[in-house]
């Protein structure tokens, strides 16, 4: 399954694409009109997920035009925004586009992928994607009409070569190849190729090699090079079915069980609500960090942030309110880190971030300028802002001391007024 990731915020593309991964889908991340209209129109998709505000177009004609052509007039367009309205929404469904979701409503979005995914993986009957190298034509095209009349769907090449590309391509339940090939490669090179490949999902695909060799030791030798399975030529419809389907079904299971497995990882490491770090998985990694920094003697900061008046909020407009306020927060956060930075939901309305290889005066000129964007966030609609504190590892000292001095800089910034950052 693939999916395109269309959005200008880097840190938004990979929070999709960590979700979309966690479900089974190879991503594509573009990041302008652009170059998500050239790679709309060259290759398919299963799930297209996209940004609402392009830098250089309207994401709408975008919709379009991707609708134009034949690869992907039909798949799911899913629409994101930070500014939801019923206007918004009729335009949107106008125009092709499946859903829209709020970007501050990331669960929602969470549970229609998961869904998507189950979806795409229990509705397509017994039958699985098959890569298929048989250098003989008549042999091909009759075991190919077998497979796909069972419900599989078959992509066939006569050389290991190009199969090879292919698969590093595509996604493939199961791969069915003959032993002597055209070209350089033989199934059984094919096969060790494949269990080296560097997606380890992909190197556990299951492999059936045919040929009408029936000696032991060259049988033994196709196991040693990575094959699942064996059938001799010439080959018995009903018996290649019954192995095909057998592998193709523990395959799609596999599947399920590692997405499940992937879901489970993410609830234990994520805040649910803002799909940022929860506090157990910062605490583990603040104590990597500090440990890897004395060692090493690298600068490492760390920033505490809480947001001003935030019961106020809870009160005047209602809890609804404050969690839009704490998922557009957290994008901001997203938007303004490194890839490096591990941003994390502490509790409440506080939020902490490690600055690893960071020092005091870039740890305060970061604060800075996130205080200055929440400034002009204006999530729901109103001010809101918070106040910072920030810390830099001394040398031998431990999280509580440093989570300490940020704690109580922050106490500072509410004391003078709220909206600024202090240093501790």
């Amino acid at each position: 399954m693939k999916a395109l990731i269309i959005d200008p915020s880097r840190s938004y593309r990979q929070l999709l694409c960590s979700v979309l991964t966690d479900n089974g889908f190879d991503t594509v991340e573009v990041a302008t009109f652009q170059e998500a209209l050239t790679a709309g129109q060259h290759d398919t998709y299963e799930l297209i997920c996209m940004s609402v505000v392009l830098p250089d177009g309207d994401s709408h004609e975008l919709v379009a035009r991707i609708r134009v052509g034949e690869m992907n007039r039909a798949t799911p367009v899913l629409m994101l925004t930070g500014n939801y309205s019923h206007d918004v929404l009729e335009k949107a469904f106008a125009l092709g586009v499946t859903e829209l979701f709020r970007k501050d409503d990331f669960t929602n979005f969470e549970s229609y992928v998961e869904n998507f995914a189950n979806h795409l993986n229990t509705h397509v009957g017994t039958g699985g994607r098959i890569l298929y190298v048989e250098d003989t034509m008549s042999t091909a095209l009759v075991t190919a009409q077998l497979l796909e009349e069972d419900g599989h769907r078959v992509r066939h090449f006569t050389q290991a070569e190009e199969a090879l590309a292919d698969f590093s391509k595509n996604d493939y339940d199961i791969v069915l190849t003959d032993v002597l090939l055209e070209g350089e490669l033989t199934g059984a090179s094919l096969a060790r190729a494949i269990r080296l490949h560097k997606d380890d999902r992909k190197s556990r695909i299951p492999m059936v090699a045919i040929s009408a060799f029936s000696d032991n030791a060259r049988r033994l030798e196709l196991f040693r090079s990575g094959i699942n399975d064996y059938v001799q030529k010439p080959i018995l419809g009903e018996e290649l079915l019954a192995r095909v389907n057998n592998l193709v079904q523990t395959q799609l299971l596999l599947h399920q069980l590692d997405t499940q497995q992937k879901r489970l990882e993410r609830i234990a490491l994520l805040d649910q609500l803002t799909g940022l770090y929860n506090r157990h998985f910062f605490m583990e990694a603040i104590s990597k960090s500090i440990s890897q920094a004395n060692r090493q003697e690298h600068k490492l900061s760390l920033l505490v942030i809480d947001i001003d008046h935030f019961k106020q909020v809870n009160d005047t407009h209602g809890h609804a309110t404050g969690d839009i306020v704490l998922s557009e927060f957290a994008v901001l956060l997203r938007e303004n880190s490194r890839a490096g930075d591990v941003v994390a939901r502490y509790g409440g309305e506080e939020f902490v971030i490690i600055l690893d290889h960071c020092d005091r005066d870039q740890a305060k000129e970061k604060a800075e300028k996130i205080r200055f964007s929440l400034e002009n966030l204006h999530p729901s609609g109103l001010e809101i802002t918070a106040s910072f504190g920030v810390s830099t590892l001394e040398p031998g000292e431990d999280f509580t001391q440093l989570f300490s001095r940020a704690d109580k800089a922050v106490y500072l910034a509410k004391q003078n007024g709220r909206n600024r950052v202090e240093v501790g």
